[in-house]
């Protein structure tokens, strides 16, 4: 059995780490199809998440794909470029009022 930092079960925290990448495939879902005039989810933290994902596999140094949110969508199969284009779109409305880290 493989440890990573803090002595972590590598198999346990791989688990963890794909049940957090299809949570935010999810949150993308809901961002997506949200209202553009009164949004409940949030893009911005969707954005962050997958900046978090990132950065926790290159502290991991694990290969990943993509290197970006852009890079993120593109490596999904079940997301399209215009997908990416009207997430954008909401995260950069968004980010104009949203209180809090933005990445």
């Amino acid at each position: 059995m493989s440890k990573t930092l803090y002595n972590i079960d590598k198999e346990n925290l791989d688990r963890i780490l794909d049940f957090f990448d299809w949570e935010l495939y999810q949150q993308i879902l809901k961002v997506l199809e949200d209202s553009e005039k009164d949004p409940h989810y949030s893009a911005v933290n969707a954005r962050n998440k997958i900046m978090w994902l990132i950065r926790i596999k290159k502290d991991l140094k694990e290969p990943l794909p993509y290197d970006d949110c852009k890079g993120y969508f593109s490596n999904n199969v079940f997301l399209e470029p215009e997908d990416y284009e009207l997430f954008e779109k909401k995260r950069k409305r968004e980010s104009e009022y949203y209180i809090g880290e933005q990445f």
